[in-house]
């Protein structure tokens, strides 16, 4: 498309609708498009794209790499820990605010960034951003509140300290071969680069497999995340935050399978109306979502009747989870590994295997009888239920309609945590 417009400087139009070549183009494009709508959704697309959560982990990554030291304890030069606060920061408002690249590299201190009581708003004019071209309407957000503190730090204490004659928020920060670019705006490349990068070192480290990530898919993450546990009622205001309709969103960024869509029709029927006592059977209640970025099953009874049906194993679970997280000091990612056959008796002595990453088991803690029964319960519980477990069968597994059954992730074994004890750290 850009090659045709390039050879076509004669247009009158802005669009380039007046010359065929560029038409053709745009024809052949529609067709290309309803083409891969019709076909089915790719398999392994889960496994190489990030999920919401572990965006959160690399968020979380990048965060610890703002660190004055180095891991050998040597202070890190000025330019490393501010170019390792802007890529925290860059990624963060892309992760919990996923509006298009050029908001976040065009933002400006007081033009179109503003500070407020309640924290930090964007503020848009009609032509500074692209669907302002069509609805001629300017736009209005709120950035992440929990990011309020780290973007202060960021503005009075690192972009201060680099001279320009501009006020963007966010800035190149040049190279050995482009040292003159220091200070310069950032450009598509710049950013696209930066959060590549980013997140490329990031998943190596915290994945054992690098991802190969884009700002533009932080919006495929965000509404596939939404559509999948978030509550109905968010999904134009997404949208809205977004910069565009609740169609163009399902159309384009919505990554849900079919058999995940067709699944929330489950229960239609049972409607959360008020009724008369004789015309009352049965209504299932909803439940409040603080957020649409809550993730752990406990805020998910708004999804369908039995998404969250066992109560009680539930808090066997989360008993268990806290257990083993303040009594035998297990990491997060630890204990999503564990599975049942890793709980060992030897006559009147427990034993837990802890597996390492790569599967195997070095590491064995000596539990007191009981800590031992708290876990024991818990699995009890399960074949109550009716599972069927084997020693590979994971240990701490969600409990719900989407995620039953399936091993709990390292970021939803924080949740669980911070529901009863605030805010923690992976390894206490």
């Amino acid at each position: 498309m850009a090659v045709a417009k390039w050879l076509n400087p004669q247009s009158k139009s802005r669009d380039f609708r007046d010359i065929p070549l560029v038409e053709d183009v745009r024809e052949y494009v529609r067709y290309l498009r309803e083409q891969h709508r019709d076909e089915e959704p790719r398999q392994n697309l889960d496994e190489k794209r990030l999920t919401f959560q572990e965006a959160q982990q690399v968020v979380e990554y990048l965060k610890q790499c703002c660190a004055p030291l180095d891991k050998y304890g040597d202070e890190r030069s000025e330019k490393a820990v501010m170019s390792s606060w802007q890529t925290y920061l860059i990624v963060a408002i892309l992760t919990y605010c996923p509006v298009r690249q050029r908001e976040i590299r065009e933002l400006t201190v007081n033009q179109t960034l503003f500070r407020e009581a309640d924290g930090y708003w964007v503020k848009l004019t009609s032509k500074q951003h692209k669907a302002g071209r069509k609805s001629r309407k300017g736009r209005e957000y709120p950035l992440p509140k929990h990011l309020t503190a780290d973007l202060d730090t960021w503005l009075k204490e690192w972009r201060q300290k680099v001279l320009t004659s501009h006020h963007r928020v966010f800035i190149q920060m040049g190279s050995n071969r482009c040292p003159e670019n220091f200070g310069q705006p950032l450009n598509a490349g710049n950013m696209s680069d930066l959060v590549a990068n980013a997140a490329h070192r990031a998943t190596a480290v915290l994945f054992n497999e690098p991802r190969d990530t884009t700002p533009h898919v932080f919006r495929r993450i965000a509404i596939t995340y939404q559509r999948r546990y978030g509550r109905p009622e968010q999904k134009e205001a997404l949208a809205e935050l977004m910069g565009h309709t609740v169609e163009e969103a399902d159309r384009t960024y919505n990554e849900e399978s079919i058999r995940e869509k067709s699944q929330k029709a489950e229960g239609w029927w049972q409607l959360n109306l008020q009724l008369s006592n004789e015309q009352v059977t049965y209504i299932q209640p909803t439940q409040p979502v603080d957020g649409w970025i809550e993730e752990d099953e406990r805020h998910l009874k708004h999804l369908e009747v039995s998404a969250y049906q066992n109560d009680h194993l539930r808090k066997l679970r989360d008993q268990a989870i806290l257990t083993l997280w303040a009594m035998q000091e297990l990491a997060w990612a630890e204990m999503h590994r564990l599975d049942i056959g890793d709980l060992i008796q030897q006559e009147k002595t427990y034993k837990l295997a802890v597996p390492k990453i790569d599967g195997t088991r070095d590491k064995q803690l000596s539990l007191k009888e009981s800590i031992a029964k708290i876990l024991i319960q818990y699995i009890d519980a399960r074949k109550e239920y009716g599972e069927k477990l084997t020693k590979n069968s994971p240990l701490f597994i969600g409990i719900g309609n989407r995620s039953g059954g399936r091993r709990l992730q390292p970021a939803s074994i924080q949740i669980v945590l911070k529901y009863y004890l605030g805010k923690v750290s992976s390894t206490g």
